[in-house]
């Protein structure tokens, strides 16, 4: 029987906001308020919701944010665009204690010295930036199909001096080489993007993570809403030929069930074990388990005290439905397990 699993946790904040231009501060007020009743709702916050919308239909000249991005002792200044509304893991009050802090605290314990990564979805890099501040070699592959949010990670890339780390890649992974179509659902948010048959949507290729012949991953962190199983099914070979540790999002879907398990049964049968990234806390004289990440319930991410634990609570497929609504899943393969547990012990 699987144990839950536990370590010491360390977040850092490599990347911090430094100029936001006047549009951005609106759609912050609008959708991302520090507090919030159902008063404020009607009476403030969908007022400056459609009033963003309007001003962002009129006011066409670019928006241009800036950031301070530190790997070891040398700061830079990445300048982004600041229409790409993805950007708000900077500046978001949701996001003021980390963004998905359990994707980067994993990156940070599994991610070897020298190794590979696979950021999959990585819309303008913060996984990718991420992972390159605190690692002096490293090759990371990022994947993103969204041509507007690609120019973004190229540039951040670029700014940021990780050209030699990091290989961009313009397409989608799926289980086919082709292409396909991606749109906003809600016209707004790159980080929604959906491969989609809907009109109007975007053209994009296509690949196979198994056609692209790439270096073996040590670590995949994959958001690709919804698309994970057509993604794993294409690169069934990559990962069976280094079975990489796997962080990836899922997403509870009770109208079509199998969208959810399939890509859970997918890769217990290929032999990986699944947890759920949790916080472990002390209350008195007992323990007890928190989400860690985004919390739908409060919107916002989880604040990690300085005397929690890391933890990862065993999941099988069956009962995934008893999770929230989008959860970011780890999964490490048998043959990996040593690894794992040279870092966590168990609780």
């Amino acid at each position: 029987m699987n144990k839950v699993l536990i370590t010491d946790i360390r977040t850092r904040m490599p990347m911090a906001i430094r100029r936001l231009p006047w549009l951005t501060r609106l759609y912050r007020c609008a959708f991302h308020p520090q507090q919030t009743t159902r008063r404020a709702e009607l009476l403030l916050h969908l007022p400056l919701q459609k009033l963003f919308r309007i001003c962002r239909q009129l006011y066409r000249v670019p928006q241009c944010g800036a950031f301070s991005y530190q790997r070891f002792n040398q700061s830079r200044t990445v300048r982004f665009n600041a229409g790409n509304l993805q950007f708000h893991a900077l500046y978001s009050v949701t996001y003021a204690h980390g963004y998905e802090q359990e994707n980067a605290v994993l990156i940070d314990l599994l991610l070897p010295e020298g190794g590979t990564f696979y950021d999959i979805g990585s819309n303008w890099g913060s996984f990718t930036l991420y992972a390159a501040s605190n690692h002096t070699h490293l090759a990371i592959h990022a994947f993103e199909p969204f041509p507007s949010s690609y120019a973004d990670l190229v540039n951040c890339v670029q700014q940021a001096g990780l050209a030699d780390f990091v290989t961009s890649h313009n397409c989608a992974l799926s289980n086919q080489d082709g292409e396909s179509s991606i749109w906003l659902p809600d016209q707004m948010h790159s980080g929604l993007a959906k491969l989609s048959t809907e009109a109007g949507a975007t053209r994009i290729l296509t690949r196979r993570l198994d056609s692209l012949r790439l270096t073996p991953p040590d670590l995949i962190k994959m958001d690709v809403e919804g698309h994970e199983i057509e993604v794993f099914r294409g690169g069934r070979e990559t990962l069976q030929t280094s079975w990489p540790f796997l962080i990836f999002e899922n997403q509870r879907d009770y109208d079509v069930p199998a969208k959810t398990l399939d890509p859970l049964t997918f890769l217990t049968q290929l032999g990986y074990r699944l947890y759920i990234p949790s916080l472990r806390r002390s209350s008195g004289s007992f323990d007890y388990f928190l989400p860690c990440g985004f919390q739908q319930e409060i919107h916002r991410m989880q604040v990690i005290e300085p005397q929690d634990c890391f933890a990862l609570i065993p999941l099988e497929p069956r009962e995934r439905f008893v999770h929230q609504y989008d959860l970011n899943i780890f999964a490490c393969h048998d043959s990996r397990q040593p690894q794992l547990r040279s870092v966590f012990s168990e609780c």
